[in-house]
């Protein structure tokens, strides 16, 4: 009886190994599909929604604005996690250099900002991505030294800020104020590899943003205030979901706030750019 009984043992046991192995292997359902079992980013190969068209005729009145937009204000974040791409998300800067390496954006040189000057594909990914070659001795004889390459990936933490040139345009025909962004630029922060100090800020590249729209449509921004109502980055841009500071203003000298303003001056001076802009349009009613 006692080997009987240690044969059905055996017999139970085996039987519950097979099946606990078996359901480990299984493939579950994928936790990233909705209430209603679809996916997320079903949605992925949305075109932009196009501008409505303004004839140069009916410009009444033009005026064009660089912005900077500060990731670290709690308005903009949905721009910059998550910092590791994941759960159907992907931070601002990790989408525009994944639609560099494949071929869909065209970085242009930071230095100039009307696009005219194509900056190589591969030299703009190297952006914000340390490289270095080091000698150390070889553990086998002769034991010379031999170089070795060092490598530390591109850390999206890194950038903070995205430049914005847009135009304002008033369309006499419609009677509406028109905004367009012509071009972004992400702004990544430069570190002493020594001290880990701040070294100061440095332009990546700058993206034609009218090309980028059909790219940036296709990839889902989180909605911090309905998860139902999921947009696309285009959606968020063109709807204006962001908080930013203008730093520069078409004039005649070409040049940028902080280059006759300082600190508080050159806020009230944004502050007093934006507004006019603002009252501009209000004041074509008080008529």
């Amino acid at each position: 009886m006692n080997a009987m009984a240690g044969k059905k043992l055996i017999v139970l046991f085996s039987i519950v190994t097979f099946l606990f192995t078996n359901n480990s292997a299984q493939v579950l359902e994928p936790v990233s599909r909705n209430f209603y079992g679809k996916y997320m980013d079903e949605e992925e190969g949305k075109r932009a929604v196009p501008y409505v068209h303004v004839r140069e005729a009916d410009m009444m009145w033009a005026r064009r604005v660089w912005h900077k937009i500060d990731f670290r204000q709690k308005l903009n974040q949905i721009y910059f996690y998550p910092l590791t791409p994941g759960n159907e998300r992907i931070n601002l800067i990790s989408l525009i250099r994944l639609g560099i390496e494949l071929g869909k954006l065209t970085p242009y040189d930071p230095m100039y900002d009307d696009l005219r000057v194509v900056m190589d594909r591969e030299e703009a990914l190297k952006i914000g991505v340390y490289r270095d070659t080091v000698m150390i001795p070889d553990a086998n004889p002769p034991y010379t030294e031999r170089p070795v390459l060092i490598e530390e990936p591109f850390d999206a933490f890194r950038v903070k800020q995205l430049k914005l040139k847009e135009d304002w345009v008033f369309d006499r025909k419609r009677s509406v104020m028109e905004v367009r962004i012509l071009a972004i630029c992400p702004v990544i922060e430069v570190y002493d590899r020594n001290t880990g100090d701040l070294r100061g800020l440095k332009d990546m590249f700058w993206i034609n943003f009218e090309e980028a729209r059909n790219f940036l449509a296709s990839y889902k921004i989180y909605n911090p205030y309905n998860l139902a109502q999921r947009m696309s980055y285009d959606d968020a841009f063109r709807n204006r979901m962001f908080s930013s500071t203008i730093y520069k203003q078409d004039n005649t000298h070409d040049r940028m706030i902080q280059d006759y303003l300082a600190e508080l001056d050159a806020l009230y001076e944004a502050e007093d750019m934006k507004n006019k802009i603002m009252e501009f349009e209000h004041n074509l009613w008080e008529y």
